[in-house]
This record gives C-alpha cells, sequence and structure tokens, in this order.
C-alpha cells in the first residue's frame, strides 16, 4: 500500500506540473481541475460534474449519470457569484431527462464551497481536500456539509430513497486515469 500511495503522489505532482492554472491551483476547486471537471475558457470556468455513484455501495460507476453544468466568471482573484444557474441532465440506462436550477451559495471558505437549490431542494459541494456530492434530499432547507457528515456517521442511507450522489471520478485514488494518453 505505501508503494501504491508513493506512485499515486508522483503522479498527482506530475499533473500538477501539467495542469498549472494559476487561478484554479491552490483553490477550493483544485482536485476538481486536476480530474478534469473544471477548465479555465477564455471567459469563464466551465464545470462539468458527472455523478454516476448514486448508492452506497460498492463505488462501481451505475449504468446511468447525472451530469450538472455551470460556468462562472473566471476573474481573478476568483469570486464566486451568489446564484448560478445549473443545467442538469440524466442519461444512460434510464429515460434520458434535462432541467435547469438556480442554486444560491450558502456556504463558502477556502475548504468548501455549498450551492443550494430551493426549487430541486438539493445541495452541490465543493472541498478543497477534492469531495464533490450532489444531494438532492428534497427537504425544505440547506444542509450544511457538517449535517451531511452527521447523517453519514449514522448511517442515515441505508433504506433512504434518495442518497448523495458522487462522482467516481472524485472517489477513485488512482491519478493514472488523469493522465494525458497521447
Amino acid at each position: 500500500m505505501e508503494n501504491f500511495q508513493k506512485r499515486q503522489d508522483s503522479l498527482r505532482n506530475e499533473l500538477l506540473k501539467i495542469k498549472n492554472d494559476k487561478l484554479l491551483l491552490n483553490s477550493v476547486f483544485e482536485e476538481h481541475y486536476i480530474r478534469g471537471l473544471v477548465a479555465n475558457g477564455k471567459n469563464s470556468l466551465k464545470f462539468k460534474l458527472p455523478f454516476n455513484l448514486h448508492a452506497p455501495d460498492c463505488g462501481a460507476p451505475d449504468c446511468y449519470t447525472t451530469e450538472l453544468k455551470f460556468e462562472i466568471l473566471n476573474n481573478s482573484p476568483l469570486k464566486l457569484p451568489k446564484k448560478i444557474k445549473i443545467n442538469g441532465k440524466e442519461y444512460g440506462c434510464v429515460e434520458s431527462q434535462n432541467w435547469s436550477s438556480e442554486f444560491k451559495l450558502v456556504e463558502s471558505n477556502e475548504q468548501l464551497v455549498n450551492y443550494y437549490s430551493a426549487e430541486l431542494k438539493s445541495n452541490l459541494y465543493f472541498t478543497k481536500k477534492g469531495r464533490l456530492i450532489y444531494f438532492p434530499h428534497k427537504k425544505g432547507k440547506s444542509i450544511s456539509l457538517t449535517e451531511l457528515d452527521k447523517m453519514y456517521e449514522n448511517w442515515e442511507f441505508d433504506d433512504a430513497e434518495l442518497t448523495p450522489y458522487l462522482s467516481n471520478r472524485m472517489t477513485t485514488m488512482e491519478y493514472e486515469h488523469f493522465m494525458d494518453k497521447k
């Protein structure tokens, strides 16, 4: 296991040499950028977030994906907007669906970003440590990441109808998946 971790640390360091966008590095979105979920375009940061883990199981990707897309201005220093419009799409082995909703920024610091949609009763979380969670909980208020972590601690998702969605791109420990294969 020690050799595996050394190899992954080495690969991550190589990715940091290649992916050297100063706006995204050392931001709450650094790990998401390294793993290809955030790109810096001409005028905006483009987020394309594929959530393909919809239940607390073995961690293998599901046969369908819930994808969230949005953009924010790429001004330096990075300033998160109070509101973003997210376009969502479900596709794969389910009937394809498209939707959009406004999400409001409810929490932001150097370690965490939390957006909430009152319409969808859903939270979208990013952490500097590389967590990415979309939680369509259907409660009438935003849920903090601390509250969500307590729900995980108490394992409230075993028989739950709605569980936090994750992305295998963010849960894998294998950085070779993000190396450019030219």
